[in-house]
């Protein structure tokens, strides 16, 4: 089958391949462009941001996104364009009505701390909303709802997912603003990066917050002296360990946790890695102590240490609506959504209305209510699109599509108040590589990335080249080499004693989360996962970014990071 990539519109689109890997769902598909455009776009208004919308469309199934500057015309198809010259731009900005009203508003957001006073609307009530509504869907019983009633079912938990896309880029500004800004006054002072990340770990307890409920689980299997093989075994080791199973499957169950969309897996999908988990949480007594901040601010200079410590303390307050955000507003509504989708396939299926069941993700949301009203005609445009997708997967999407634009205009070009908010947030695209497509193959290796931690660690590889195989397969104290992780890993993640990721920086999940657990990692090693063979021994060197093939040294805790106890059970793959 021959798969052509064209370029969805004018303009250079590049591929979304760290959130949404892969070909995605049709009723994904048919939401998404709407709740990325209008919640970011009304998000950059309020805080003043240069850049109209934050548009994503799809090519045979993939995401492809691109950044549309306010007043720029839209590019034509085929054609090159470029930003106006320095020059042009600067007096644009200071003329365009538009851009004149962004510049006010930018001047507001930073006077006013627009950030602070957001977070603490997310925090008082933000939050609490979209956990009742997802706990509301969740007690839905999809197996007892007849077809009608599982149709509208879908339809408002895709409404919840559309909502918490828009909710995510709402709140986006409360992290990277804060933190954008602390990064770059530390790049003045001459402190790196790496250096001022680690002052924030500790400070995204989201991030780490399924091991206290995991850790109820492991105790009252103690207690009970089992050694579970299954979860059965976990639920019959008493009532305290079957009800603190239950409470936990309940928040996080129905959570996917390989990507940001419903084509990632659910927690309570993978059975042997929920087992591993609570195996892991026996022997796991908390985060690491947060950084000593002294002998980073004695580098700061003196006359300069009072900001210093207002930029800490204002990122490190909303570091953690990050992790705390995106559980609730992706990864649970996604959840939702699969859920669903897996009922409506399987009554589909069993109708032979489908050929598979899983060929329900090829369907857009009219389109199932049709088949789960009796419409017989859709088995083989379902089955064609799978097919379609699978050879487009293999065939490999292309990580740009579209003209070149040239780079990004100089964020010093805007005014004051505008050009600081805007480095700021660039500032955390350019570490955690959000956009910047799947790396290519390289011909020597080179075992360098950035570096998350500071002390070695060296184990055994489990090579992984999907979230999916990553966690079907990872063991304890295994090295875990993948791709790239999302914000749902915080579950396993104490399971690994290191990781290491083809994408990623400094802001990315994988990053934070390993800053929060005190797990060495390389993030942003590129074609880690193609040059480390599975099984091999690695050392995985956090202080300088390096990963060593084949060097056996004796293995270190992370500094802060209490040693596990011995494993629960190495049992094979379980049952629910």
């Amino acid at each position: 089958m021959s798969i052509e990539w064209p370029a969805p519109a004018g303009g250079l689109w590049e591929l979304e391949s760290t959130h949404l890997r892969g070909g995605q769902p049709r009723v994904f598909q048919e939401r998404a462009p709407r709740a990325f455009r209008d919640g970011f776009r009304e998000t950059a208004a309020r805080y003043g941001l240069p850049v109209d919308r934050f548009e994503v469309r799809f090519v045979n199934d993939h995401c492809y996104a691109r950044m549309h500057p306010v007043g720029a015309p839209e590019p034509r198809l085929g054609r090159p364009s470029k930003a106006p010259p320095p020059l042009v731009l600067k007096v644009l900005a200071r003329v365009h009505p538009e851009l004149r009203r962004r510049a006010r508003a930018a001047r507001r957001a930073l006077d006013g701390r627009l950030w602070q006073q957001e977070r603490r609307v997310w925090e008082q009530t933000g939050r609490a909303e979209l956990h009742a509504a997802a706990r509301s869907l969740q007690a839905e019983r999809v197996e007892d709802l007849d077809d009608l009633a599982l149709v509208g079912h879908l339809g408002r938990c895709l409404d919840h997912l559309e909502h918490g896309i828009g909710t995510h880029f709402d709140l986006s500004p409360i992290h990277d603003v804060p933190v954008g800004r602390m990064l770059l006054a530390c790049r003045d002072w001459g402190i790196d990066a790496g250096e001022a990340y680690a002052l924030l770990a500790g400070t995204s307890p989201a991030s780490t917050a399924s091991a206290v409920p995991l850790r109820r689980v492991a105790e009252a299997v103690a207690a009970a002296g089992v050694q579970p093989r299954t979860l059965d075994d976990v639920r019959a080791a008493g009532p305290e360990a079957a009800a603190a199973l239950d409470d936990y499957l309940a928040e996080y169950g129905w959570r996917v946790v390989t990507q940001y969309s419903p084509r990632g897996l659910a927690l309570i999908e993978l059975p042997r890695v929920l087992l591993q988990a609570i195996t892991a949480a026996a022997g796991d007594n908390g985060p690491p102590p947060r950084a000593d901040i002294g002998p980073v601010r004695e580098r700061v200079p003196a006359s300069e240490r009072t900001r210093f410590d207002d930029l800490l303390a204002d990122a490190r307050a909303c570091y953690g609506v990050r992790d705390d955000n995106v559980a609730l507003t992706f990864m649970w509504p996604s959840g939702l959504v699969r859920r669903a989708l897996l009922e409506a396939g399987r009554r589909l299926a069993d109708r032979r209305q489908l050929r598979d069941a899983t060929h329900v993700f090829a369907l857009g949301e009219a389109e199932i209510a049709a088949a789960l009203a009796g419409a017989s005609d859709l088995a083989e445009e379902a089955a064609g699109r799978t097919a379609h997708g699978a050879a487009a997967e293999a065939d490999g999407a292309p990580a740009h599509l579209g003209e070149d634009e040239g780079p990004p205009p100089d964020p010093r070009l805007f005014p004051t108040a505008m050009a600081e908010l805007l480095a700021a947030v660039l500032i955390g695209f350019e570490l955690e590589e959000a956009l910047g497509g799947q790396p290519a193959g390289v011909a020597t290796w080179t075992g360098t990335g950035t570096e998350v931690g500071t002390t070695t660690y060296t184990g055994r590889a489990c090579v992984a080249s999907s979230a999916e195989e990553a966690l079907d397969r990872l063991q304890a104290g295994d090295v875990l080499v993948t791709a790239h992780t999302t914000p749902a890993f915080e579950a396993i993640m104490p399971v690994a004693g290191a990781l290491i990721t083809d994408h990623g920086g400094l802001s990315s999940h994988a990053a934070l989360v390993c800053r929060e657990h005190g797990i060495p990692a390389v993030v942003g090693a590129p074609s880690a996962t193609a040059h480390i063979p599975d099984g091999a021994t690695v050392t995985v060197d956090p202080t300088n970014g390096r990963v060593t093939i084949g060097v056996a040294t004796p293995k270190e805790t992370p500094a802060g990071r209490p040693k596990r106890k011995t494993p629960m059970t190495t049992a094979p793959k379980e049952t629910r």
